[in-house]
């Protein structure tokens, strides 16, 4: 699994998602418009996105229970992070995280990784079809 590039990717993603979130906090109470922070949530899933293409593409040998392990460790270290900032550095209770809007958060950033992996598995995709059901069977002779 390359751990020193899984942790590079989520170090400058989760980096640069967090300036870009506090640009958009500035810029939605300066301009006293919260709709404008859905821009910023926007933003980070697209950098959550770019990043986690860059290390699945990167390690393209990796089978699907590996990059579900990936996606696991990528989401828990986001939560823990955001866990992280919310007491150490903006002091404010865990209460304040619990949110629809943050769970949808992190609802999109579940899709980009799971996106990202399906993209650069190079043909190696789970079925996400129903099989044919048309076809007749055994019983039917």
């Amino acid at each position: 699994m390359r751990p020193l590039r899984f942790l590079t990717m989520f170090v400058i993603a989760y980096l640069l998602g967090l300036g870009v979130g506090y640009f958009f906090l500035f810029s939605a109470q300066y301009l006293q418009q919260a709709n404008v922070l859905f821009g910023g949530v926007i933003f980070v899933v697209f950098l959550t996105l770019f990043f986690s293409w860059l290390y699945f593409r990167g390690v393209p040998s990796l089978d699907w229970r590996h990059r579900w392990e990936a996606i696991g460790v990528w989401l828990g270290l986001s939560i823990l992070t955001d866990i992280i900032n919310t007491l150490a550095i903006q002091q404010v209770p865990i209460e304040s995280m619990l949110s629809l809007y943050l769970l949808g958060g992190y609802g999109l950033q579940f899709l980009a990784l799971f996106v990202a992996a399906y993209i650069t598995s190079g043909g190696n995709h789970p079925r996400l079809s129903s099989p044919n059901l048309a076809l007749p069977t055994e019983n039917d002779a």
